[in-house]
């Protein structure tokens, strides 16, 4: 899942330099994870889930079922539920990711050691720059914007 940041699609000629050095690092920091892989969902933008009134009710797009740890799913998905197909909104905020992941953790009834937290963060932000690079390519808007002003906090809480 934590492509070759160096492929020919993602040529760092494309686009801002800093972005293939972020991806760079969260290569390396989540190809060291040890933590066990699980099938899950990796993209949860508001517009792939079905809702009954406040609750979920089912989440379309499972073409992006991935093999990940629980923390890079809830991680990932932490840090793009509220993007909207619209693009009014493309990202949780740093304070909405953290308290998705809170209220993950609640719901799971037990706490994420140090090296699960930053794996959540890692993944999050992996997802950010990886539709950061996208929009640069023509894909997408609002991601660069987003991830110039919250990239250096994401990377310190993902351990980078």
């Amino acid at each position: 899942y934590w492509r070759d940041w160096s492929s020919d699609v993602c040529s760092s000629d494309l686009g801002p330099d800093w972005i293939d050095t972020i991806g760079r690092s969260l290569r390396e920091r989540l190809s060291k994870a040890t933590t066990e892989a699980l099938i899950g969902h990796a993209d949860w933008e508001s517009h792939n889930i079905r809702w009954n009134g406040q609750k979920p009710l089912a989440v379309d797009d499972w073409d992006s079922v991935t093999p990940l740890s629980e923390p890079a799913i809830a991680g990932a998905a932490a840090a793009v539920f509220p993007a909207s197909p619209d693009g009014r909104t493309v990202a949780a905020t740093i304070q909405q990711t953290e308290a998705f992941l809170d209220a993950y953790e609640a719901v799971r009834g037990s706490h994420w050691k140090r090296e699960d937290k930053e794996l959540c963060w890692a993944a999050g932000l992996w997802v950010l720059t990886f539709n950061a690079k996208k929009e640069t390519l023509g894909g997408g808007r609002g991601y660069l914007k987003n991830l110039e002003r919250e990239a250096s906090e994401r990377m310190l809480r993902a351990g980078v």
